[in-house]
């Protein structure tokens, strides 16, 4: 069975995936990228989000496809994994040092504050981060001239293509209250 990649690079795009995880790559599912940046399980959103700008500026003469894979909002096992500085900030000391099993899978990982207020605020800023993302795109396509231009690198007529006005991105939500 193809890939997105195979399909999208038969119809002529250039393939790339800007943040991918490596542990697709023993099974196949990075096959027909281009490029591929592998990286590490603990790197965020804004340094994915970086690698795509960059990217499509370095890239800007051909149709692309481009693959963003995002693990910010898992939750992690604090044996391995640093909290954020805006979570460990608002929790009391006490709430911060725990006894954990390093060999708990994160799925079974105990209901305490810290996981949850550490999840909720990867959610807030992958949120923020990706309607960067959004942003730059739409300032693309409203630079464009034609809705055929619009049309061969989105697939959609212009009209149909939703503003940074329009974002529902954090830029324009109403902060995700904390715990």
């Amino acid at each position: 069975m193809p890939t997105i990649a195979e399909r999208m690079k038969g119809l002529g795009y250039h393939c790339a995936a800007p943040m991918a995880t490596t542990q697709g790559i023993a099974h196949g599912l990075l096959r027909g990228f281009d490029r591929v940046i592998a990286a590490g399980w603990t790197l965020h959103t804004a340094v994915g989000v970086d690698s795509v700008l960059r990217h499509i500026d370095a890239f800007d003469e051909t149709d692309q496809f481009l693959f963003l894979y995002l693990l910010d909002v898992h939750p992690y096992n604090a044996r391995w994994f640093k909290c954020d500085t805006a979570v460990e900030a608002h929790l009391p000391l006490a709430e911060r040092f725990f006894p954990h099993d390093s060999d708990v899978a994160s799925v079974r990982l105990p209901n305490l504050r810290i996981y949850q207020e550490q999840y909720l605020e990867q959610m807030r800023q992958t949120d923020r981060t990706l309607g960067l993302l959004f942003s730059y795109l739409s300032s693309i396509l409203t630079r464009m001239s034609t809705s055929s231009t619009c049309t061969r690198i989105t697939g959609f007529p212009c009209s149909v293509i939703p503003s940074a006005a329009a974002s529902t991105s954090s830029a324009n939500a109403p902060p995700v209250p904390r715990g």
